[in-house]
């Protein structure tokens, strides 16, 4: 294929997704824009010709479409019309016959998938009559797993719905959810049922839950040459290929390169069957192995995710990263050895991704417009591209104007961002500057008023930025629409950006987990093809043992009983730090130091110094204390100690104001080199609630500290602006 091939594709696929979105709207657009007949026809016309070209799925798209569809408790001959399900055509039904007990279906996608939300459609007769067979839907369960078996896969839904509305659309009730087949079986009691149903619509989560190192690039540490043609084995998704790194070297790796930085959760490893009880096969032990997370290819600069300390592992280990979901592009394994030598046996490497917390999940979305003049679509995009220099106008000013972001899935908003033009600050002789009596609601209905609060704006001139909690705490939803209300008179909207700030549901910290609630783990997904070439350079293997302290991974966190086959993944969202005991008397010595950052926000007194003056106000706005760096990815900021210093722990005084959750990922680096990114990690990551935390302490050591002239703090794998209210390097 050659290049102008490639362009051509790729011009395709974007007239596609365009004419794609614009189909999807048509019936909203139809209501709201008395769109002609002409105009239907012309995009149904341009989206059966460009389809064709689509070949490429993305996250989001109805994964049943055209997929297998068998019965269950259905009478023969009713096989022909399954199709009808999964189709993709409203107007085609499915219709099961004769009334049976327990009728339902099961739909196959061929692999495991994360679902995160489904869309019933049933027959337009069955709106206001019940006398056709199959219409009422009340005790209807859906569950999605990997057994064709209904019981025996995890609840995503259940509704009890004598008249169902045409479309019904909700979300999986504890979050996406792993799984090939989705099972929806009518309950009966006593009574026989049957199914009528026009179109079942399953809707992809993002990788949250998958396994993330599914055919990704892996390379040896220390490893002899010739074993590379067995790498993919460990990363196949076949339990029943292995690889063997041969003879015996000193302290053995594997790096998983997962293509870009993501939020590591959990891993599993699955060794070989004949590793059960001999070791008379190489590298059958895992003593002193260690599993480390970061955006470095060498070990040793990575953050500890787990430790392993087993002669006699399990056939399969799950381990959670021990202080939460840590952030990195490469995932490394190393069996540390002393004056001996060792290998590695392995079956199978998998890297669960976590939720990226405080990221904004509004990004590069698709919006559609309430009540909004057509020709404005284009622009649309402006509102969630971050870039806070583009900005969508909606025109002529309409009655009760909106929009409507769809995340693709339903997740737990926490608080929202919008970005207004410059010139509104002072003037509005704009249309659509003014924000009174704005609603904006969250929930799993396009229909804005069937969605819940989460922020109010009475605001007719608004600030260049607003941020806001969602009013009632963390609301959950796939759409987020914003109103703005009219009593007789007609409104526009003039707007820049619109973030939407996603919190992680966190899991209680669990001892032992039963059987019953371990997740489906067994088929991984294989929907993550490589995304790079194998790096063509060889790792370094130095791994100095002064950089993981000996108290940060002791051998009792991960015995033999504590993560068996059958147990679920135990994990704590919420890092943990012991209480210390430091051997000298410690103080703070940044105060008045010289500071640097990555940017400073134009306009605004937030320079770097702020950060080590000495005042601790936390109110950003009006105490002229915090540093306030410009939004970008992965702000930074550092001071520079003038001398090596003994450095125990950090404290970070965050802004008070609002928006704690800005802080997150960050993290701390301490050592002598000017380029904070080639020194050594400082304790943990700011997670979680951490960040509501004052301040929030971040300990590099107890008895043993780090020395370093130069500590900074960066927010690992986001975009967002950094501020600092004050920062404090305590040093013995």
């Amino acid at each position: 294929m050659t290049d102008e091939d490639v362009d051509r594709v790729r011009i395709l696929q974007t007239a596609v997704r365009s004419q794609t979105d614009d189909f999807s709207r048509l019936a909203l657009e139809e209501e709201q824009h008395k769109v002609s007949e002409e105009q239907k026809t012309m995009k149904v016309l341009i989206f059966t010709v460009i389809a064709a070209f689509h070949f490429a799925e993305t996250s989001g798209n109805n994964v049943a479409l055209n997929r297998d569809v068998t019965g269950i408790n259905l009478q023969s001959g009713t096989e022909d019309t399954y199709p009808y399900l999964v189709d993709g055509d409203s107007s085609t039904g499915f219709d099961s016959g004769r009334k049976v007990q327990n009728p339902g279906v099961i739909i196959d996608f061929g692999e495991s998938v994360s679902v995160s939300s489904l869309t019933l459609t049933f027959a337009e007769n069955c709106d206001n009559t019940v006398s056709h067979t199959g219409c009422g839907y009340k005790t209807t369960e859906i569950h999605i797993g990997n057994s064709m078996t209904h019981s025996e896969n995890q609840e995503c839904a259940s509704f009890d719905k004598k008249h169902p509305p045409e479309t019904l659309t909700f979300a999986c009730l504890n979050g996406p959810i792993v799984g090939r087949y989705i099972t929806l079986v009518k309950k009966t009691t006593g009574n026989t049922r049957a199914i009528y149903l026009c179109e079942f619509e399953v809707y992809r989560g993002n990788e949250e839950g998958n396994n993330v190192a599914l055919n990704k690039d892996v390379t040896g540490i220390n490893l002899q040459s010739g074993t590379e043609d067995t790498y993919p084995y460990l990363v196949d998704g076949d339990l029943s290929t292995c690889f063997d790194s041969g003879r015996k070297v000193a302290n053995p790796g594997l790096i998983i390169d997962l293509g870009e930085s993501v939020s590591v959760s959990s891993l599993t490893l699955t060794f070989a069957d004949n590793c059960d009880h001999t070791f008379s096969k190489r590298g059958c032990g895992y003593k002193t192995t260690e599993i480390n997370v970061g955006d470095s290819m060498t070990h040793s600069e990575n953050q500890e995710c787990a430790y392993i300390n087993n002669k006699d592992p399990p056939e399969t280990m799950t381990l959670a990263c021990k202080n939460g979901p840590t952030v990195g592009r490469y995932v490394t394994l190393v069996k540390k050895s002393t004056g001996n030598t060792r290998a590695i046996y392995l079956c199978e490497f998998e890297v669960v991704q976590g939720c990226v917390e405080g990221n904004n999940v509004a990004l590069n979305k698709d919006v559609t417009g309430i009540n909004l003049q057509s020709g404005t679509e284009d622009t649309y995009p402006y509102l969630v591209d971050g870039d806070l220099s583009t900005c969508f106008d909606s025109g002529r000013k309409v009655t009760n104007p909106g929009l409507i972001i769809d995340l693709g899935e339903s997740v737990s908003v926490s608080s929202l961002t919008l970005t207004f033009a410059d010139n509104c600050d002072h003037t509005f002789s704009k249309r659509g500057c003014g924000y009174k009596t704005t609603e904006i609601n969250v929930g799993d209905s396009m229909t804005h008023s069937e969605n819940q609060e989460c922020g109010y704006i009475n605001n007719r001139d608004p600030p260049e930025t607003m941020t806001f909690n969602c009013k009632n705490g963390p609301t959950v939803g796939r759409y987020v629409t914003l109103v703005k209300k009219s009593t007789g008179n007609t409104r526009a909207i003039y707007l820049c950006e619109f973030e939407v700030v996603q919190e992680c549901v966190e899991e209680a910290q669990a001892t032992e987990a039963p059987p019953t609630e371990a997740p489906p783990t067994e088929a991984p997904p294989t929907e993550a093809p490589p995304t790079e070439a194998p790096p063509t350079e060889a790792p370094p293997t130095e791994a100095p043992p002064t950089e993981a302290p000996p108290t940060e991974a002791p051998p009792t966190e991960a015995p033999p009983t504590e993560a068996p086959a059958t147990q679920g993944i135990q994990t704590t969202h919420i890092p943990t730090q012991a209480p210390c005991e430091y051997p000298v008397p410690i103080a703070d010595v940044a105060q008045g130091k010289p500071a640097t950052q990555s940017s400073d926000k134009p306009r605004k007194d937030g320079g770097a110094e702020k950060a080590v003056d000495g005042t601790r106000n936390g109110d950003l706005l009006n105490g002229n204390s915090c540093t306030w760096s410009d939004k970008e990815y992965q702000p930074w900021w550092m001071v520079d100690l003038l001398e090596t210093k003994d450095v125990y722990e950090v404290r970070i005084y965050n802004r008070e104001d609002c928006c704690t959750h800005r802080i997150k990922n960050a993290q701390i680096r301490v050592g002598d080199s000017e380029n904070f990114e080639d020194n050594p990690i400082c304790g943990i990551m700011v997670l979680g609630k951490m960040s509501r935390e004052q301040p929030i302490v971040i300990r590099c050591g107890c008895e043993t500290p780090m020395r370093g002239r130069y500590v900074s703090l960066q927010l690992i794998d986001k975009t967002q602006m950094l501020t600092i209210c004050e920062f404090e390097v305590m040093a013995g």
